[in-house]
């Protein structure tokens, strides 16, 4: 019963955005608690790309200049390509 209001809900929710077929497909079932799991990972799969997006910009970023020691900006950059390895 609370399955199919969460698909209910989720159904209402999202009619009008570019997620609502992640929730359409389990229409048959009202299956609420799979449309759920979709937009979850829908979501964060695209909240993984948008931070891997953002250390890529910063990866681009540093430069060694002469104010700068090769260690710091070896430093920087190891760290910042451990962040997004781990994305």
């Amino acid at each position: 019963m609370m399955n199919r209001i969460v698909y209910a809900q989720l159904s209402v929710a999202t009619s009008d955005g570019t997620s609502h077929h992640l929730v359409k497909q389990y229409n048959h079932d009202r299956d609420g608690y799979k449309a759920w799991q979709a937009l979850c990972e829908w979501y964060g799969d695209l909240i993984k790309n948008k931070n891997a997006e953002i250390v890529r910009v910063k990866l681009d970023g540093p430069k060694l200049y002469p104010g700068i020691s090769a260690s710091d900006y070896i430093n920087s950059f190891m760290n910042l390509s451990n962040e997004l390895n781990k994305i």
